[in-house]
């Protein structure tokens, strides 16, 4: 019996020993707070330091432009007793810690102080931007490691709006002048100057710029920019026409804006099709085909041919089989002959006709024409 009552206290024994033994292991760690057995950061055995940002960890770098460079230095300090050891884990970007490279050690004494710089390349990016380099810390009690972060935002070096190098317009009537406008700012540089603007045509199109307006600036979302005024003065030329625009600004990552304007001026002389296309025209036996031409505003009219690719003849003759009652206007028809035996390849260029239209004295019609092999 005896026996039984000393057993029973040696398992009574042993479970008290056994909970105070669990409460004095460390219940997780604040890098792991979830952790039964984690174990705490060991305190330092003797005097600690204390490391200390100039600014805060974080850089931030604003607005800058694509295929840009940046870097950003940190003073850490150490206002701690003891000495303070740091070593490069790893970067994003590049990253040097008082010229030392990844893994090396830079020791900090109390009172003391070392540099860490990092440079970026914003490349292509657009939108925000984020590069980092995380810092290794021995003997300072509160931190095992530091993210010292640059972020941003990248833009282009220019913003147009819109945004496209090209400007499409739509058939554009010669009786009257045509406008349009375009936007432009640089993001990283609000103050950005206009030096110059060129265009190929400056008896069709000429460009005037002011400052964007407060309503502009805030529909557009812009802080600063300009509004270019594009001016398209037809006369009585009737043709397609494509155009540079060329903008000179002083920032230093795009100082030309390249343009290309595009377009059609229409008047009282209209061509089906604007533009004559053939494809696989027989050299040997040569070929024809026809634009027709509908005239408003003159009961008739006398056609010239001033111009014609090389090895095509052109003629235009009335059309009076397809008029009809309800046309306000004369019909005529431009035939283009391929002679036989004409040689193989592109025929390309336009067709210049004069008129004796007080409205539309010249016209002119592209030409693409494919000859084949005569064999």
């Amino acid at each position: 019996m005896k026996r039984w009552i000393l057993l029973a206290v040696l398992v009574v024994a042993a479970s008290a020993g056994a909970t105070v033994l669990v409460g004095n292991v460390p219940i997780g760690t604040e890098a792991d707070p979830g952790s039964l057995f984690a174990k705490a950061k060991p305190r330092p055995s003797g005097p600690a330091g204390k490391l200390v940002v100039d600014g805060g960890a974080v850089h931030e770098f604003g607005v800058m432009s694509q295929q840009d460079e940046g870097g950003h230095t940190w003073t850490l300090r150490n206002e701690g007793k003891g000495d303070l050891v740091l070593t490069k884990l790893g970067s994003t970007c590049k990253c040097t810690i008082a010229n030392l490279a990844e893994g090396d050690h830079v020791t900090i004494k109390p009172g003391g102080s070392t540099e860490v710089r990092l440079s970026w390349e914003t490349k292509l990016v657009k939108g925000d931007f984020t590069q980092s380099a995380t810092i290794g810390i021995e003997n300072d009690p509160d931190l095992d490691q530091i993210d010292l972060t640059v972020t941003g935002k990248v833009a282009p070096p220019i913003v147009t709006v819109p945004e496209e190098g090209r400007i499409d317009l739509p058939s554009i009537p010669n009786d009257a002048p045509f406008h349009t406008n375009l936007a432009i700012a640089s993001p990283d540089r609000p103050d950005l100057k206009i030096e110059s603007i060129k265009v190929g045509r400056p008896d069709l199109i000429s460009v005037t710029q002011t400052p964007l307006t407060e309503d502009e600036r805030e529909h557009l979302r812009l802080s600063k920019g300009y509004r270019l005024d594009i001016e398209i003065t037809p006369g009585s030329e009737l043709t397609t026409f494509k155009d540079d625009l060329i903008i000179y600004t002083d920032h230093p990552k795009q100082r030309e804006l390249p343009f290309v304007i595009t377009g059609k001026i229409v008047g009282p002389i209209s061509a089906v099709p604007s533009h004559l296309r053939a494809y696989n025209v027989p050299g040997r036996a040569g070929g024809e085909a026809s634009v027709a031409l509908w005239v408003r505003g003159q009961d008739e009219t006398d056609f010239r041919v001033e111009k014609t690719p090389e090895n095509l003849k052109v003629a235009v003759r009335p059309d009076d089989a397809n008029l009809q009652a309800t046309d306000k206007g004369r019909r005529y028809r431009m035939i283009v002959t391929i002679p036989p035996g004409t040689p193989p390849g592109l025929i390309s260029g336009e067709v210049v006709l004069k008129t004796d239209h007080p409205k539309a004295d010249t016209v002119k019609i592209p030409v693409d024409i494919l000859v084949s092999d005569p064999d």
